[in-house]
């Protein structure tokens, strides 16, 4: 491992390889460069998350949105399958360290995922080798080790001294987000270096349209004086004295009697013939669809130039649809795979309680609907539609029913009424 760690400190790309970068990306930043030859997280950061208002607005409606629902332990892996209570599992999440709750937690995961490709949690364990506490790591602290299989062989880790100690995979939780490099695959490829181009776009207009505000050196107001007229430096200081006494400050808008064929002209910057919110508009399309966020969800001009409330719920239930599902599926597979099991409860099937999402809850009302009117209708028993709505079973719940009361009553240890049964 530590062979392979030195080999990989010690590449170096070749110039044939230089060259073919070069010639695939000739407008794009130098940070960008670098990231793809030696993906840099904290050059990510600091040139993308803190520069970017774009990439800011998309890594903040991913991280918001994604701790809503929380992680639950459920009996089966069907959907329709209760919550198994008190698991191990919830009381660790609900606490996951002395420092932050599951929300935090959840959050620095999914905004590490979005901005680095990968997140890891790192396990701490107690004397009877019990894990008792997880904290989370960016690609900044966490370095996969990748093995002669081109797959995972271990990671290391770097406290900030710049020494990279080994760790055992064993003690590693590792996310990804859902697209691999495919040059790389034992790691993420990060939504930000497929955007880099806009990124950077979007962030030099920017910084153009902040020179051109600061230092254009373009008057307001020319006096222009008749060709015949020759002025003195005397003359021409009088005149621009005379001009802010007479109409400038409290007298501004005071009408101007002009002498000897002087005349006025307006200069100034017209934002209209810039078209700065067009520069930006293309941009911020493409680094939201890298981050398969909606524009009008992440508050960008792009998206919200034409909104309303009605298209931003509809985008807000397409990201929970389309992005965030997806995410919660990852993320919760690989709880359930290496933290799971060593929880000493129930294994069951870890998943986000979907339930709990408010973008999805017209789908919760209709499936409501559907549930109680296939109850009423005596398709279904008592015990199908409280498994499909995720209420645990009645004991004496094997039966039709042809009300629809009963549904949502509390389990009972009566007998089934004479007749009920078809």
């Amino acid at each position: 491992m530590s062979r392979m760690g030195d080999w990989l400190r010690s590449w170096r790309p070749s110039d044939a390889v230089k060259a073919a970068i070069g010639q695939a990306l000739p407008v794009v930043a130098p940070w960008v460069r670098y990231s793809i030859l030696k993906p840099d997280f904290q050059a990510m950061v600091r040139e993308g998350y803190q520069k970017n208002a774009a990439v800011f607005a998309c890594i903040s409606a991913l991280t918001f949105a994604f701790p809503e629902p929380p992680v639950q332990v459920f009996e089966t892996e069907h959907d329709d399958s209760p919550i198994i209570p008190n698991h191990p599992l919830r009381t660790l999440l609900r606490k996951p360290n002395p420092i932050m709750g599951e929300a935090e937690l959840m959050a620095i995961t999914m905004g590490y995922c979005a901005l680095g490709g990968n997140a890891f949690w790192q396990k701490v364990r107690n004397k009877r080798g019990q894990v008792v506490e997880v904290y989370p790591y960016h690609a900044g602290n966490i370095r996969i080790v990748p093995g002669t299989d081109a797959w995972i062989n271990g990671y290391q880790f770097n406290d900030g001294t710049g020494r990279w100690d080994d760790v055992d995979a064993a003690d590693i939780v590792h996310f990804k987000w859902p697209l691999v490099d495919p040059t790389q695959p034992w790691q993420a490829q990060p939504p930000l270096l497929a955007a880099a181009a806009e990124v950077d776009s979007d962030t030099e207009a920017t910084v153009y349209l902040m020179s051109l505000l600061k230092n254009d050196a373009v008057p307001r107001t020319v006096l222009k004086v008749a060709a015949d007229r020759n002025l003195s430096e005397e003359e021409v200081r009088r005149m621009k004295a005379q001009w802010k006494e007479r109409y400038g400050g409290k007298n501004k808008g005071e009408v101007a009697i002009l002498e000897g064929g002087t005349t006025v002209d307006r200069l100034g910057l017209d934002m209209q013939q810039l078209a700065f919110d067009a520069l930006h508009r293309m941009p911020e399309t493409r680094i939201a669809a890298a981050f398969r966020v909606p524009a009008i969800v992440a508050g960008l001009n792009s998206g919200l130039e034409n909104s309303t409330y009605s298209n931003y719920g509809q985008a807000r239930t397409a990201m929970t649809e389309d992005t965030l599902i997806p995410l919660w599926r990852v993320v919760s597979s690989e709880i359930a795979a290496d933290l799971l099991p060593e929880m000493r409860g129930p294994l069951g099937d870890c998943r986000f309680d979907l339930k709990r999402v408010r973008a999805l809850q017209e789908n919760v009302d209709n499936q409501w609907r559907r549930v109680t009117n296939g109850w009423n209708s005596g398709l279904l028993k008592k015990n199908e539609a409280r498994r499909a709505l995720g209420y645990p079973d009645d004991p004496t719940g094997d039966i039709f029913k042809t009300t629809g009361r009963e549904l949502l009553a509390a389990p009972t240890t009566a007998q089934p009424t004479e007749g009920m049964t078809p």
